[in-house]
């Protein structure tokens, strides 16, 4: 099969739907000759802050010279971005070659009355076959949905498990407390291995700490006084690491903007103590020129600065609460010009409540997903809450193009969902460029 045709395939597995469970993922793998069992992985599950943690750790491991592949979820802008090597994306022609030998072992599997892999089982199957092929020093691999029953839980024996930062989201599956939360996020932590905590609620870290003791493995929590905001501005921060370490880090530099990534960025300084411990050759220069240049697209991304364009894929109760807190921390009292959109699974009230005193005109948008809260729906919602809230339903996001007043001082906020955020992403650099 052609790019086109591999990238039709994988999304018709849409309809297969999200099956949480590992039989399916094991078997197919085994038929691809278990490429996971001859992998370096760090797995990484968390709620928020687990892609600036695996972004920034590929960042460093990939200036200290070693050649990472990177698996994340989902892709902003083109499919491709969920697997690279070196921050390369997948070339497309590979995309479609791998993808024809892993359908290949899908077809054997239903001709023997197995079921149908789902589309995050096959990608997961094909990155894991890619990455074996390419031979990567270390695969950094981002957890799905949840991690005990996810389908990147399949690796035996990880050189490293970090846990980002838990709260409330995909409480269908994964639970309504912190407990049962992270009970499943702790799910990835495997017997006699090491695992790095982000210094997250009291409850989840309780729950984390109780599985990590059973499972007789080692244990880090960053702690929130080794760490210091000297200053920060729209351009980065400035940040000191007061821990006495074996790098040599004190003063460096984070390009990545908002207050929550400062204890992202302690649990990646966490995780490479322990790679360096075990042999693995990182230094002082790496970190600083990596983090100084990390770029995260959608994630408090300062897309434009005349006017100023923000993009930010903040969809659950603690990433709206980060933005509205970066927005205030960078920009002080000035109200935005919000655009949103959510699936219609999220906590989409709480959100409101925290944006509205923000924005002095709200444009809703229907992210392009089937479970998209619609934008006249939006629209709706939003007078409820505040009827005085000036606020338009947009039909197609092609309108933005009408709107945005590019000789303007205005700040324009695209918030919400990133299925969202990759559509006007794209329309934005046609539009800005």
């Amino acid at each position: 099969m052609n790019y086109k045709e591999a990238i039709e395939y994988i999304h018709m597995t849409n309809k297969f739907g999200s099956v949480l469970g590992l039989d399916n993922i094991l078997n197919l793998l085994d038929r691809l000759g278990n490429p996971q069992k001859d992998l370096k992985v760090i797995h990484i599950a968390g709620t928020n802050g687990k892609g600036s943690i695996s972004t920034m750790l590929n960042g460093v491991l990939t200036q200290a010279g070693y050649n990472v592949g990177l698996y994340t979820s989902p892709f902003l802008e083109k499919f491709n971005e969920r697997i690279k090597t070196n921050n390369m994306d997948i070339p497309d022609e590979d995309i479609a070659y791998y993808l024809t030998e892993v359908k290949e072992k899908i077809n054997e599997m239903i001709s023997e009355g197995l079921n149908h892999p789902t589309e995050f089982e096959i990608i997961t199957a094909m990155a894991l076959y890619y990455f074996k092929e390419k031979n990567v020093d270390i695969v950094i691999l981002e957890v799905g949905l949840g991690g005990r029953l996810d389908a990147t839980n399949v690796i035996d024996d990880p050189i490293l498990e970090i846990i980002a930062s838990i709260s409330f989201d995909h409480t269908e599956y994964l639970g309504n407390t912190l407990k049962q939360i992270a009970y499943e996020k702790g799910g990835i932590i495997k017997e006699n291995s090491k695992v790095i905590l982000y210094p997250s609620h009291k409850e989840a870290l309780d729950e984390l700490i109780r599985i990590s003791k059973e499972k007789n493995t080692s244990y880090i929590i960053g702690n929130k006084r080794d760490i210091e905001l000297i200053k920060t501005d729209i351009d980065g921060s400035e940040l000191y690491y007061k821990k006495e370490n074996e790098f040599g880090l004190e003063k460096f530099r984070l390009s990545l903007l908002g207050e929550n990534q400062i204890y992202n960025v302690l649990t990646v300084i966490k995780a490479l103590e322990t790679l360096k411990k075990d042999g693995y050759k990182i230094n002082k220069c790496n970190i600083e020129k990596a983090l100084t240049n990390i770029h995260f697209n959608g994630r408090f991304e300062i897309f434009n600065k005349k006017p100023y364009i923000i993009l930010d894929g903040g969809h659950n109760k603690e990433g709206i609460e980060s933005f509205v807190k970066n927005i205030k921390l960078y920009f002080k009292d000035k109200k935005i010009t919000l655009f949103f959109g959510m699936l219609a699974d999220k906590d989409i009230d709480s959100a409101l409540k925290k944006l509205i005193p923000l924005s002095k005109k709200i444009y809703t948008l229907t992210p392009n997903n089937n479970r998209a809260y619609t934008s006249k729906d939006m629209y709706e919602k939003i007078k409820k809450v505040d009827n005085h809230i000036e606020a338009t339903y947009l039909d197609e996001s092609d309108e933005i193009a009408g709107i945005i007043d590019k000789n303007s001082d205005e700040i324009y906020a695209f918030v919400g969902s990133l299925y969202l955020i990759g559509e006007v992403r794209t329309k934005l650099k046609n539009l800005i460029n």
